[in-house]
């Protein structure tokens, strides 16, 4: 799996603290745990992260956000898929022109 994923965190005061770490864990299956970077400012009411990538397929249980020496656990599921294949791509050729629509052909 590529990764890469944008997850938002919504609360409040979370642009305290100097120090700011995100990860997906899952206890169940060992305590393993994704890295999530923290990606652009962080807001009172916002944090976004992006997750790394992952070797196989896997359901993390929760979300810990640590600021500073305090961690929060947000209990959510978080699914990682693989990704998926395009088969192909319609047109094959447009005219250049501010929007147009391409369809695409995706399988699992």
């Amino acid at each position: 799996m590529s990764g890469g994923s944008r997850l938002t965190v919504i609360g409040q005061h979370l642009d305290v603290g100097s120090h700011v770490t995100a990860m997906l864990a899952n206890e169940h299956r060992g305590n393993s745990t994704v890295p999530c970077r923290i990606s652009g400012k962080r807001f009172d009411n916002m944090v976004v992260c992006v997750t790394d990538a992952i070797a196989a397929p896997s359901v993390m249980s929760h979300l810990v956000l640590s600021i500073d020496s305090a961690g929060v656990n947000f209990s959510r599921h978080f699914t990682f898929v693989p990704d998926p294949v395009i088969e192909s791509i319609m047109p094959f050729k447009t005219i250049v022109r501010y929007y147009s629509y391409a369809y695409l052909s995706i399988s699992e």
